[in-house]
């Protein structure tokens, strides 16, 4: 009888919450709420970032760079420790031409099941390849395949590096064609945003080079501006008094 009243009045102090409407607390992490994790920066100055994955590519980069360069356009490049090691002149050309290098691990591991050690490794690993290479250290980290737990989130804040997703994937890395990866870019792209690109693809044909002399004029001609990762972060909106 006892234990049945009290089951009870469990029963209705619940109900009674439910009812209120007390706020329920979850610990699910998302990287939207996460405030070291950007994908989107807004401004009402029309800054983007142009950002490229996995390189340096001997194939691909140089012709990407000189395309970058014809248009006076900088962007960030996310490295990736081995490929550095085989185009380390890349790296310092990227420095040289005004350009943005940020941390993409030193193996592009899955990181969905790496321990987090082995993690910190690999971007130790990452960081101390282009410190030797650049003399410079790079605050900006890019998770391979954009994984992101908040156990990465914690390690990587405490390396003081800031986690840099995006909003606009081009899927250059797929199977889609320059003119396709264009439309998506040109139809979605708004003031704020951070694209997606691959200077260093498995795919034989790559779409990239293609795809930015289609994007570039067209985004131009919209008066967008192209900045830096940094630059996009650090942006304010104008108040007016």
């Amino acid at each position: 009888m006892k234990r049945g009243f009290c089951f009870r009045i469990f029963c209705v102090c619940i109900a009674a919450l439910l009812l209120i409407g007390m706020p329920i607390k979850t610990y699910a992490y998302s990287v939207m709420t996460d405030e070291n994790v950007f994908r989107h920066h807004d401004n009402d100055c029309m800054k983007i970032a142009i950002t490229f994955d996995d390189g340096p590519s001997p194939i691909y980069t140089p012709a990407i760079l000189d395309y970058l360069k014809e248009e006076g356009v900088t962007a960030t490049f996310f490295l990736v420790g081995s490929q550095v090691r085989m185009a380390p002149a890349l790296v310092r050309r990227e420095i040289d031409e005004g350009h943005e290098i940020g941390n993409h691990t030193d193996g592009h591991p899955h990181l969905s099941k790496l321990p987090i050690e082995a993690l910190r490794r690999e971007v130790l690993s990452c960081e101390q390849m282009i410190y030797e290479l650049t003399e410079t250290r790079t605050l900006l980290f890019r998770p391979p395949e954009g994984y992101c737990s908040q156990a990465i989130s914690d390690m990587v804040a405490g390396l003081d590096y800031r986690i840099i997703l995006w909003n606009i994937d081009t899927r250059d890395w797929d199977h889609a064609t320059a003119e396709e990866i264009a439309e998506n870019v040109l139809f979605s792209v708004k003031s704020g945003d951070i694209i997606l690109f691959h200077d260093c693809v498995s795919r034989k044909d790559s779409q990239t080079l293609a795809a930015l002399k289609l994007i570039i004029p067209q985004l131009k001609e919209r008066e967008y501006q192209f900045v830096s990762v940094s630059e996009l972060i650090d942006t304010g909106i104008a108040v007016s008094e």
